[in-house]
């Protein structure tokens, strides 16, 4: 599968999860502040995958923080509602990641939610934003046919 628009090799990845009683607000709907933690849940669960883990950036110096969300809350996601959290890789030679997510249904795999994420790469050491893409990052697109 190739990721649109490119000729590089769609990375994703998925998980499921049922929505507890903890998730939902007075509306007995996922709060909206929830969806959060879903899109964090789906990018460890892609650094797994793709051996692109939080601690893997503090061992090369770098932390990489969120610096840009967007959230379109397409539908509303109730109590015990089961759920397919999926995440993209959107490929870039700038030093960024940005991951594309869609949240479906399981039962009829309805789109409820669409969302983005960009994460900087900022030196640990003086918490300077990083200019160029760090060699490590370089790697592992080329490892992944990302750059």
């Amino acid at each position: 599968m190739k990721a649109s628009n490119t000729d590089k090799p769609l990375l994703w990845a998925e998980y499921e999860r049922t929505i507890s009683f903890y998730d939902i607000d007075a509306l007995r709907v996922v709060w909206h502040g929830n969806y959060v933690k879903y899109l964090e849940t789906a990018r460890e669960v892609f650094g797994h995958k793709y051996g692109l883990e939080y601690l893997s950036f503090l061992d090369h110096g770098y932390i990489v923080p969120v610096t840009d969300l967007h959230i379109q809350y397409k539908q509303v996601i109730p109590y015990e509602e089961t759920i397919i959290v999926r995440i993209e890789y959107v490929p870039t030679h700038a030093s960024k990641i940005i991951y594309r997510y869609q949240i479906f249904r399981k039962s009829d795999h309805a789109v409820m939610t669409e969302a983005t994420t960009t994460q900087h790469f900022v030196r640990e050491d003086n918490h300077e934003t990083e200019l160029a893409a760090p060699a490590f990052y370089k790697e592992w697109q080329k490892k992944w046919g990302q750059r």
